[in-house]
């Protein structure tokens, strides 16, 4: 967890939430960072028994590691909200282990392939449009639409940036984001890969994102529900702020002003770039549940004896230039 500014007297401490105890895992010698305040945190749950599967895989029961994750959000909202500073969350290596004390238990493990995870990647691409008097005049008779992208860029937190992506398709299409889904697959460019499963799951996203009274909604999501989200809307909302015909109006009519140098083609992150461009590539990798971002530079070299972990194919130490011990 990172928290800035950083706030004084949260080093170390341990609370107890039902079933779950989360509390504070020394940092030991790795540097400090200036300007924030970061604690390496666990949290802990029984576990009754742990299943193998056909492939010699160990596998994490996904009910007792939800509750595990949402009480570390929990716990780092409580310090943001007492402390009156920014937080975030990422995964170290290892993100996951086992507290096991029986040395037979432990034989067995070790015979196992390990954790049966799904680490992924997120996948963007950035670049500057290029200045052109045609470009930026024909954005004159949509002022209102620059100006929530440029509050979507302006956001460091995915949860905003998709709040205010909402808001501008809304503004372009003069319609509730619940009705804009099927407008906006017709519009944008299939060559993009765009699909109505995709689509449809901003629009599931939109009210638990944004409303908290209960009545659209008995959900509350935050940033790591939509984190997987928001680069692809990102690539349709430029593509509707340039090439929509008609602004604030429901029309799918399409006008050739600007094309991309390059763009995703899938929600998996495919990549198509025009040949001579030049741009840079965005890639954040996923902790070994898909759940938070990996943080490369953070390792726990030497862990608790009765801790004990397995990941095929995945060495810690390609991954990281920060060791902390």
């Amino acid at each position: 967890m990172y928290f800035e500014p950083p706030p004084t007297g949260w080093s170390s401490w341990e609370f107890k939430f039902g079933d779950i105890t989360v509390s504070t895992i020394p940092v030991g010698t790795a540097p400090p960072i200036e300007g924030k305040l970061r604690l390496i945190v666990k949290a802990e749950i029984l576990i009754q028994a742990l299943k193998e599967d056909g492939e010699g895989f160990i596998n994490i029961p996904e009910k007792e590691r939800r509750q595990c994750e949402e009480t570390l959000e929990t716990v780092a909202n409580i310090i943001s909200v007492f402390c009156r500073c920014g937080r975030s969350i990422s995964s170290p290596f290892p993100c996951v282990a086992l507290i096991i004390d029986d040395p037979k238990e432990r034989e067995h493990l070790d015979k196992t392939r390990g954790f049966r995870t799904m680490r992924s990647l997120n996948i963007g691409h950035h670049f500057q449009i290029p200045q052109s008097n045609n470009l930026i005049s024909g954005l004159q008779d949509r002022l209102g639409g620059v100006a929530l992208l440029a509050e979507a860029f302006s956001h460091k937190m995915q949860s905003g940036r998709f709040h205010d992506f909402v808001r501008f398709f809304e503004a372009a299409f003069a319609l509730s984001f619940n009705q804009v889904q099927k407008k906006l697959l017709q519009f944008l460019n299939p060559v993009y890969g765009y699909t109505k499963e995709e689509i449809a799951d901003w629009v599931r996203m939109r009210h638990p994102l944004t409303h908290a009274d209960g009545k659209k909604t008995d959900f509350i999501f935050l940033d790591t529900d939509v984190r997987q989200l928001t680069w692809r809307m990102e690539q349709a909302a430029l593509d509707v702020l340039f090439n929509k015909g008609k602004w604030h109006d429901p029309s799918r009519t399409r006008r050739q002003v600007w094309v991309p140098i390059a763009a995703t083609t899938s929600a998996k992150g495919d990549l198509m770039i025009r040949q001579g461009s030049e741009l840079s590539t965005k890639f954040q990798l996923l902790d070994d549940f898909g759940v938070f971002p990996m943080d490369l530079q953070s390792v726990i070299q030497t862990p608790p004896e009765s801790w004990w972990f397995k990941f095929e194919n995945v060495n810690p130490e390609e991954q990281t230039n920060q060791v902390m011990k």
